[in-house]
This record gives C-alpha cells, sequence and structure tokens, in this order.
C-alpha cells in the first residue's frame, strides 16, 4: 500500500514540476503563434500563398503583394498587457 502511494505521489509531484514548462498557458500559446509570423514559418507562407491565390490579383504582382506580408509580419512588435480568465460553465 505504501509503495501505491509513493508512486502515486511521484507521479502528481512530476506532473505538476514539468507539466507547467511545456508551454500550455494561453500567453505562450499566442506568443508561439505571432513568433511563427516573425519567423515567417513555413506554415504561415503556406497560408499566405493560399490567401494570395484566392484574392483576384494580377499573376506578376502576387509575388510583391506577398513579400510586402511577409515583411509586415517579420516587423511585427507585440506586448501581451493581460490575460483573460472564464470559466467553461460560463460560455
Amino acid at each position: 500500500m505504501k509503495n501505491k502511494i509513493l508512486v502515486f505521489s511521484l507521479l502528481l509531484f512530476s506532473l505538476i514540476l514539468f507539466g507547467c514548462e511545456f508551454n500550455n498557458t494561453p500567453t505562450k500559446k499566442v506568443e508561439s503563434l505571432l513568433m511563427k509570423y516573425q519567423n515567417n514559418s513555413e506554415s504561415v507562407s503556406k497560408e499566405l500563398d493560399d490567401y494570395v491565390k484566392s484574392e483576384e490579383i494580377d499573376l506578376a504582382y502576387q509575388d510583391k503583394y506577398k513579400e510586402v506580408f511577409l515583411k509586415q509580419y517579420r516587423d511585427l512588435k507585440y506586448e501581451i498587457n493581460s490575460v483573460l480568465s472564464f470559466e467553461m460553465g460560463s460560455l
């Protein structure tokens, strides 16, 4: 019985200790998303390609249009001032 309590305590302790380090907070998720835009990640570039192709933009201007967007993403500056919290029951 003592072994089960010890194992359970160790598992609980490790979850508490390491669970907070996996960037699961809302702030970390938003920072991660915005960082993808600043770094012009492959997924952002692909979404931008799809967007540009869906718009009625002359083929000669599509590359320039994409270049302007990617520059704006690289120059993106942000500051997270606060985080709103809500309870699931309030939805």
